[in-house]
């Protein structure tokens, strides 16, 4: 099967959610979560140049992308969350080869190009035309280091748009086994309304995976916020695992874990009056969420 690349641009299409919407907290300390991290530490990737708009973000991420999976922390945080998914799938060895899985969000492809030699597809989709290049790019590498007994099909859809209710006909009539949202929700203005739509995406007993902040009294300096340069990126300061449980449940999900992953360690500015910094350790809540049949 060979890969198509896909760009489509839609401009600012709203999103709307349907129903009253769930309680969605900030960060500041409305909410204390308390959980402690399994697995390694990683160190965070240097967001403190992050743009301030659909448009600048676009921007932003092309320049970055061919420099992206050097940065420091990127990879040990893929690593972190392919080790979550293996733990947390609630299917046997024998399934993974049949599975149709989307990365939502995907970037360079840290997850999808690993994850896809374990599937039977996986659709990237990401607004970054110039992240999906490099996916590709990584993936041509890796398939020429390999054995030839050991190549699979081409088997990773890049898709480069914005979803929402106007480009959801783009991916047909699809419907995927797993979706994964690595590092992304904190920066959907209209977080219930994408929900809504990739959880439609997902075929009976498909699972949705979340991997975001865990927000608790300091997760606002995640993202240096007395540099002052994040205004309109990041839409939330993470997320209570009891808001992320409510938000899968009133979209039909049956919740199978939600709770602290790992933790990323990340030298920030602590204290806005004194320039000096230290390395933090931020959790990473893991969430995963089974369609009802």
């Amino acid at each position: 099967m060979s890969s198509h690349a896909h760009c489509h641009r839609h401009g600012h299409s709203h999103q709307h959610s349907t129903g009253s919407s769930v309680d969605r907290r900030h960060s500041h300390g409305h909410e204390h979560a308390h959980e402690h991290a399994h697995g390694g530490h990683s160190h965070g990737p240097d967001f403190s140049a992050l743009p301030t708009s659909p448009e600048e973000a676009t921007k932003f991420f092309n320049e970055a992308a061919a420099g992206w999976e050097e940065k420091p922390g990127v990879k040990q945080l893929a690593a972190d969350v392919l080790a979550s998914l293996q733990r947390h799938l609630p299917w046997d060895a024998l399934r993974w080869p049949e599975c149709t899985a989307m990365d939502f969000g995907a970037g360079v492809g840290m997850v999808s190009v690993p994850l896809a030699a374990k599937c039977r597809k996986v659709v990237a989709l990401d607004s970054s035309e110039n992240m999906l290049k490099t996916l590709k790019a990584r993936q041509a590498r890796e398939r020429a280091e390999q054995p030839h007994e050991e190549k699979k099909d081409d088997n990773i859809e890049t898709i480069c748009m914005i979803l929402d209710e106007s480009s959801i006909h783009t991916l047909g009539n699809q419907r995927f086994d797993l979706i994964f949202i690595s590092m992304v929700a904190h920066h959907l203005a209209e977080l219930e309304s994408t929900f809504q739509l990739l959880a439609s995406l997902l075929a009976p007993n498909g699972v949705l995976a979340v991997f975001d902040m865990e927000q608790n009294e300091r997760t606002h300096l995640f993202h240096d916020p007395y540099a002052k340069k994040h205004a309109g990126v990041i839409a939330d300061f993470g997320f209570t695992p009891a808001f992320m449980s409510q938000l899968f449940e009133k979209l039909g999900l049956h919740v199978n874990f939600c709770g602290s992953e790992f933790a990323i360690r990340k030298r920030v500015q602590p204290d806005e009056n004194n320039p000096s910094t230290e390395e933090l350790d931020f959790n990473v809540l893991g969430v995963f969420g089974v369609r009802k049949p």
